[in-house]
């Protein structure tokens, strides 16, 4: 075996070498960054359900006030 062929050989075991050794990375990074965006998400969504609860109590108090105020307190769903 010539000196050049042994380079040449050293070389592609190498480049096989890396390939080899780097086939598990993106599973790696998945598995560490899937639950940061999972929690990132769902905690999005929560505190839109959250906000949406406070809005409906808001919406539901000041509407019990302005019946309470102008005496209407029949329900208008019944008079027809």
């Amino acid at each position: 075996m010539y000196r050049s062929d042994w380079n040449i050989d050293m070389a592609t075991a190498a480049l096989k070498n890396k390939t080899r050794n780097t086939k598990g990375i993106a599973t790696i990074e998945m598995a560490l960054l899937l639950p940061i965006l999972c929690m990132l998400t769902f905690g999005v969504m929560e505190y839109g359900w959250m906000f949406l609860k406070a809005q409906s109590w808001r919406s539901s108090g000041s509407n019990r006030r302005r019946h309470c105020r102008t005496g209407e307190l029949v329900n208008h769903h019944f008079d027809e």
